[in-house]
C-alpha cells in the first residue's frame, strides 16, 4: 500500500516538473567574455532552476517552490502594570 501511494506521488511530481529552458537541464550556464587578452569561458549555477536542471509548472501557494514553509513566532511579552 505504502509504495503504491509512493508511486503515484511520483508521477504527479513527473507530470508537473519540466526541464529547465535556460539550461537546458544541465545545471549550469556558460557565459563568455571578451577582453583585449582574449575570451573567457565562465560556468555559473542556473540562477532559475538553482543549479536542479529542472522547474515545475506548479508551485505549493505557501512556500512558492522551495519545499520550507517559514513561520514567524512573535514571543514578545509586554509588561503593561506599573509599581
Amino acid at each position: 500500500m505504502f509504495m503504491k501511494n509512493v508511486a503515484s506521488v511520483m508521477e504527479l511530481v513527473d507530470l508537473i516538473r519540466k526541464t529547465c529552458s535556460h539550461c537546458h537541464g544541465s545545471g549550469t550556464i556558460t557565459q563568455e567574455q571578451r577582453s583585449l587578452f582574449g575570451s573567457f569561458m565562465s560556468q555559473t549555477v542556473c540562477p532559475h532552476c538553482e543549479g536542479k536542471g529542472y522547474t515545475f509548472s506548479k508551485t505549493c501557494d505557501k512556500c512558492h517552490g522551495a519545499g520550507v514553509e517559514k513561520e514567524e513566532k512573535n514571543n514578545l511579552r509586554y509588561n503593561t502594570s506599573r509599581n
